[in-house]
């Protein structure tokens, strides 16, 4: 797995990039306990196709 994102030229289909959520909210807590992952499943010339999971802990 891929932590931070790269320049979207460098993504390519089968990659798997994680983060840690943002606060939906400016009130919210800063930590939100929760992480995504995205997956790559296509690139076809300007068109980047993914899937994100998000799990909390």
């Amino acid at each position: 797995m891929t932590t931070g994102l790269r320049s979207t030229e460098a993504m390519r289909p089968g990659d798997i990039y994680g983060c840690k959520t943002a606060p939906i909210t400016p009130f919210s807590p800063a930590d939100t306990g929760r992480y995504a992952a995205l997956k790559i499943v296509f690139r076809e010339d300007d068109l980047l196709f993914f899937v994100v999971r998000g799990h909390a802990l």
